[in-house]
């Protein structure tokens, strides 16, 4: 589930390898979207949300090309 505008967006994401505890995410996810994390599974797409904690931004693949 990602949020848009304070509310719940179902969306589905292909994942990839786990790596150092980070889920790799190969598609279905903008670099700047905001992901629910905790409590996802009460929510319908459409519920009206507000964000309380926002963690460090995932690091695009492409930003770490070469550096494996």
């Amino acid at each position: 589930n990602v949020v848009e505008n304070g509310l719940v967006k179902v969306r589905e994401v292909q994942a990839g390898k786990i790596k150092e505890g980070r889920q790799q995410i190969l598609s279905g996810l903008k670099a700047d979207e905001v992901v629910v994390i905790s409590g996802h599974s009460k929510l319908r797409d459409g519920t009206k949300i507000s964000v309380r904690q926002q963690t460090e931004p995932a690091i695009p693949s492409s930003a770490k090309a070469g550096k494996e």
